[in-house]
């Protein structure tokens, strides 16, 4: 240690030799700290430390802080004998304070000055949590599972999620108990709604297995009533527990539909749109979906004794709606009058056996009649069908331009005729750049220009064009403008 003796020294001109002077101390001693892991005695950096001379609770013989280094240790120089007490302040990250050990107490002894003293001090790592989500049946590990994990009673939380080993791991928990709750389960998992206390032990990662069970599925069939064979294209309607949410569905052609991954509970199914040819099932059918446990609904049809009227757009084949067809008995009495729906349909299953002849009276809006009426006989046990094309109607588009400019003119009135002489209207033309005249029988027609635009002379060429079916048909007339004044 210091000394506090001075010596005083002449030094003569002209004196070459060597003046010695001695001072004398009294050593001074090393203290070193040192941090490890309690488990395993590696050293842990980032641990502080207070040191007092005597008793922590003397402010006044507070020396300082001190932080050990990547080793674990920190050595302090230069301390006097007499008692001192070292505490530890803050764990390294990830570790718990010994609150049982934290603070510690030496003596230095004027005989130890000349040594280094070293105090241990021992921390146990946080506790881990190590979450496993499983298959409940086949103990595969599921990824996507969320979480919340709280301190009991606390209304905090973490929220993790599992990865794609079907776990997650977390770290630096404190020493206490946990509450863990599914709030997410996998896809097509059932969630786990239980809630899981666990208690985190310092120094130990503690396992939490969680399983869930999968989602049910429900299997609907649709069969022949006769033949037990399945019949595509019915659509059912599925209830969950009376809800106001449902799904339509449609059977497929393996004559079935598949939902997947419904949640558990009492479902209703029952059939909206039997399949062409059958007869409506109107029965509701109730079903229980327990957890990994797929379910079977089966409905089935009689088949419908009947004709079918099928109404389609000659080139796209698309069902038309609105077509009305009358149906006769062959050479006799009026049955009825039909209009086909959304589907281009009409289905009449009241008949009774013999020759029938239909005729269509109304094509749907934008169509062609077809007025060829055909004949068909309907034999009882059978569904006969019977088709129905129609081409679509074809417009004619006038063109009215300036003859300088191009450019298209408005006021420009039109008759068109039939070649016949038959008269179809009167147009005007506006500044688009075609006058459109829809939904046109095919022929020939005859455009000619009665009123010229305003400022313009009138083209009084008639023009003749033939309208093919499904094509529209262009015509162009031009006009000059009246010639002006000079002067």
């Amino acid at each position: 240690m210091g000394t506090a003796t001075v010596h005083t020294v002449n030094i003569l001109d002209g004196n070459t030799e060597t003046v010695t002077v001695e001072f004398r101390n009294d050593p001074w001693t090393g203290l070193t700290i040192r941090k490890v892991d309690k488990t395993n005695a590696k050293g842990l950096p980032g641990a502080i430390f207070k040191l007092y001379k005597g008793s922590e609770e003397d402010s006044k013989a507070y020396l300082g802080d001190w932080e050990s280094g990547e080793n674990g240790s920190v050595t302090i120089q230069k301390l006097e004998p007499g008692y001192y007490t070292i505490v530890e302040f803050q764990a390294p990250y990830g570790y718990l304070l010994d609150q049982e050990h934290h603070v510690q107490t030496i003596e230095i002894k004027p005989e130890t000055v000349d040594r280094n003293i070293t105090m241990v001090f021992q921390n146990l790592p946080k506790p881990k949590l190590l979450i496993e989500k499983i298959d409940k049946v086949t103990g595969l590990r599921l990824p996507g599972a969320v979480f919340h994990v709280s301190r009991r009673g606390s209304e905090e939380y973490m929220e993790v999620t599992t990865g794609s080993d079907g776990t997650v791991l977390l770290e630096n928990l404190e020493d206490d108990w946990y509450t863990v709750t599914e709030v997410r389960a996998p896809s097509g998992y059932v969630l786990d709604t239980w809630h899981y206390d666990v208690e985190m032990i310092p120094g130990k990662t503690v396992p939490l297995i969680m399983s869930n069970l999968q989602q049910p599925d429900l299997l609907i069939r649709k069969v022949d009533e006769q033949t037990e064979v399945g019949v595509p294209g019915a659509m059912l309607r599925r209830t969950k527990d009376d809800a106001k949410e449902y799904k339509d569905v449609t059977t497929g052609a393996d004559d079935t539909y598949l939902v997947k991954d419904l949640e558990p509970g009492w479902y209703t199914v029952k059939e909206t749109k039997a399949p062409l040819e059958y007869i409506l099932d109107d029965t509701v059918k109730t079903v229980e979906l327990k957890p990994d446990a797929p379910a079977v609904v089966e409905f089935e049809n009689q088949p419908l004794n009947g004709l079918h009227i099928k109404k389609i757009d000659s080139k796209t084949q698309a069902p038309l709606e609105g077509a009305k067809f009358r149906v006769s008995e062959k050479g006799g009495r009026l049955i009825g009058e039909y209009t086909t729906d959304n589907q281009g349909e009409i289905v009449i299953d009241d008949l009774q056996p013999g020759w029938y002849t239909i005729e269509e009276i109304k094509a749907p809006d934008g169509y062609r009649l077809d007025n060829t009426p055909k004949d068909v006989e309907f034999v009882w046990g059978q569904f006969v069908t019977v088709e129905f094309t129609n081409e679509l109607l074809s417009p004619i588009q006038i063109r009215k331009i300036d003859s300088e400019t191009g450019a298209p003119l408005a006021g420009a009135k039109f008759r068109i005729t039939k070649a016949n002489g038959e008269y179809v209207g009167d147009f005007f033309t506006s500044t688009d750049d075609f006058l459109n005249v829809p939904e046109l029988e095919p022929g020939f027609y005859i455009v000619s220009e009665t009123k010229a635009p305003e400022g313009y002379l009138l083209d009084n060429t008639p023009q003749t064009i033939e309208v093919k079916a499904n094509v529209p048909t262009m015509v162009e007339f031009v006009n000059k403008r009246l010639p002006g004044l000079q002067v």
